[in-house]
């Protein structure tokens, strides 16, 4: 289970029909070229479908046309942290938390892409942002004491993972 697994709860509700939507609002794009609203959600609809590359194509264009669009943005990070590009992942999500600080989950989803990249006490910050925002958040209480954890009790199966031995998480 992906810990961001949170963040996108709610597609397993979701109808299956992503495709026929996409296909769709390929159809009325072609007459609305300039629809922010239709990039996003091919874009959208093509990152739950896992078509990554597509998803950021039509992300990209969609925050392009409406540079408010904090969705947009934020998605876009999501789909560039699944393809393994992290500095772009928050470049983006904190974008779309400049747009709308109050929203639930970007702060998290920008801390689980700081500790990607070995960034634990920013990490914390924003798992801490998200409690203020979100305080039952389990995944986020879950993240900071795992960080808190690791800083407490370093692990020598830190340097297997590359982590720095202060911040990894520690064997139960």
């Amino acid at each position: 289970m992906s810990v961001l697994d949170p963040v996108t709860a709610d597609i397993r509700r979701m109808p299956s029909r992503f495709a026929e939507a996409v296909s769709l609002y390929q159809e009325i794009l072609q007459h609305e070229p300039d629809s922010w609203e239709l990039h996003y959600n091919i874009g959208y609809a093509d990152y739950l479908m896992g078509r990554l590359g597509d998803a950021e194509r039509y992300l990209t264009r969609a925050a392009q046309l409406n540079s408010t669009s904090p969705d947009s943005f934020f998605y876009l990070g999501l789909t560039e942290l699944k393809l393994g590009r992290t500095q772009q992942a928050a470049e983006y999500v904190r974008r779309a938390i400049m747009i709308r600080p109050d929203t639930d989950n970007y702060h998290f989803a920008l801390g689980v892409i700081l500790k990607s990249q070995g960034k634990f006490p920013a990490a914390l910050d924003e798992f801490r942002a998200e409690l203020a925002l979100n305080p039952g958040h389990k995944a986020a209480q879950e993240q900071i004491a795992e960080i808190e954890a690791a800083s407490v009790h370093p692990d020598p199966a830190a340097r297997k993972s590359g982590l720095p031995a202060e911040a990894a998480p520690t064997q139960r």
